[in-house]
């Protein structure tokens, strides 16, 4: 793995050192349904293959590398004996919800931080809250789709 921070990849080196293809811009080459690269078994996303973009669309590549390895481990196994990516399963919502009830303003939660000098290295700067403080800002963003017209009757 390589980590890659708001910074260029070398390229040029992993293709030397692996064989993996790159274009004439020195993105890695890969599949666009599996991220695998033109090397079998080596898998890529992210800056290195896409350019810099959102943090969602590297977390995406993983996700397409991720299922494509789970494939190709198991392609061996019977049908039966393969597993699902467990974050592919669908896990009943038991959230209670009213949707008809009326929306009550909540102001965003303010989320704690690490101190500016003990910011250092690859650590988390915003901390943990309390189940308590999750639990209420989900309620609050369960009803983001609410709006308050003018004539201030609420609707979905």
């Amino acid at each position: 793995m390589i980590a890659a921070i708001g910074q260029r990849p070398v390229t040029a080196k992993i293709a030397e050192q692996s064989g993996v293809k790159v274009d004439r811009s020195g993105r890695i080459e890969v599949d666009a349904f599996t991220n695998e690269t033109s090397v079998p078994v080596v898998y890529a996303g992210g800056d290195v293959v896409t350019g810099p973009s959102i943090v969602l669309a590297a977390v995406g590549a993983g996700e397409r590398a991720a299922v494509s390895i789970n494939e190709a481990l198991s392609q061996d196994l019977a049908e039966e004996d393969r597993s699902t990516p467990f974050w592919r399963d669908v896990i009943p919502n038991d959230v209670p919800f009213d949707a008809a009830a009326a929306a009550e303003s909540v102001p965003r939660m303010k989320h704690e931080t690490l101190p500016l000098e003990k910011r250092t290295g690859f650590q988390e700067v915003e901390l943990a809250v309390s189940k308590s403080v999750a639990l209420k800002e989900c309620a609050r963003c369960l009803r983001c789709d609410y709006r308050a017209p003018a004539n201030g009757n609420g609707k979905k």
